[in-house]
């Protein structure tokens, strides 16, 4: 039997001798028991000496999606001020992701000015900031008096801190940009110790929004030295087809095998990828299969392509068909500048042309 809670909803409604709340009541029951409502657990993890506590969402398989918590806080120093509830949530990671607010709650700034809808976007924007220079300063150092006037500042802001919060509300500002960062690590740990498994592995890898792929990467990477093996980290990322953009550079560049690179190298289109891999591929010396791809490559991403000429022409004895793969590239060029730039490179090594080559450059 399959159920569909549309359609049971829609089958509710049609009841005439059921009143709202009593088909509300039956729906709610109905989902919560077949499992087709999204299912929030405690986590034990609290992010301030309020009590303000982290939950996991889960769908209805039980798989986890993001961590929330429901905050309730006051915003400033004297108490003068009205506090705040609003929901903040966090990817696997323990990487703030987004708030939100209850229906009619609404954030206040100086004299209880309600926030515009500017204000709630910059609001967003200035808690996820990282870094940010509301982390150099305590509540009490915010302004040459240290206290507030609701949410606004009776003395003159630490001008270190411009551009870092919403104008007139200093304190909820740096009181969410703190909180949404206290439980990261708790958060992160709580992760691993559940899902970090062979059961969740796909779900993980294949969700980029869940945050952890990297974390998971290197723990089922670490052998009992711990240090990466490299082979086992490239071959999820091979597994699941999982973008390599997502790995920091620097974990690129200690990569022993640049065979998974190539083939993200040709696989991407993304400009600022393509020059990452170039960057580790400029850091060891090339291999003739990554030679032939980058040849293959080269003038199809305009910002790659004088790193991708000076590997190639940095490359040491060119195999005899490289001579004939570059010429072709360089004959089908239609940038005149790149074609230029490609005949150069050729005419430098014209003492080492290959015999064959040699025949198809005299003209018939």
């Amino acid at each position: 039997m399959i159920l569909n809670k549309g359609l049971f909803f829609v089958f509710l409604c049609r009841l005439k001798f059921l009143n709202m709340h009593c088909k509300l009541l039956i729906y709610c029951l109905f989902t919560a028991c077949f499992g087709l409502a999204q299912d929030t657990i405690q986590t034990q993890i609290k992010i301030d000496s309020l009590g303000n506590e982290v939950y996991l969402i889960r769908d209805k398989s039980l798989a986890p999606i993001k961590f929330y918590s429901p905050v309730f806080t006051p915003v400033c120093v004297d108490g003068s001020c009205y506090p705040i509830h609003i929901n903040l949530f966090w990817n696997l990671a323990g990487k703030y992701t987004h708030y939100s607010l209850k229906k009619g709650e609404v954030l206040t700034k100086v004299e209880h000015l309600p926030f515009t809808d500017f204000d709630y976007g910059l609001l967003h924007r200035m808690i996820e900031k990282s870094p940010s220079p509301l982390a150099n300063f305590s509540i009490y150092e915010l302004t040459s008096e240290g206290k507030s006037d609701v949410d606004g500042v009776s003395g003159a802001t630490r001008p270190e801190l411009n551009g870092s919060y919403v104008p007139d509300a200093l304190f909820t500002t740096y009181t969410l940009w703190h909180l949404v960062r206290k439980p990261k690590e708790q958060m992160m740990v709580y992760t691993h110790d559940y899902y970090f498994n062979d059961k969740w592995e796909a779900l993980i890898m294949k969700r980029h929004e869940l945050g952890c792929q990297d974390a998971y990467m290197r723990m089922k990477s670490l052998d009992e030295n711990d240090s990466i093996d490299w082979d086992i980290y490239f071959e999820l990322l091979k597994k699941y087809d999982t973008h390599i953009e997502l790995i920091p550079l620097e974990v690129l560049k200690k990569a022993k095998n640049t065979e998974y690179l190539i083939d993200y190298y040709q696989f991407t289109s993304n400009s600022n990828l393509k020059l990452s891999i170039l960057e580790v591929f400029q850091s060891s010396p090339l291999n003739e299969k990554a030679l032939k791809y980058i040849t293959n490559e080269i003038g199809q991403c305009a910002a790659c392509f004088a790193t991708e000429l000076k590997l190639i022409d940095d490359y040491g004895q060119w195999p005899d068909e490289e001579y004939d793969l570059f010429y072709n590239q360089l004959i089908h060029q239609r940038n005149m500048m790149r074609r230029n730039k490609m005949q150069e490179v050729l005419n430098k090594r014209s003492d080492q042309f290959p015999k064959k080559f040699r025949k198809r450059l005299k003209p018939s």
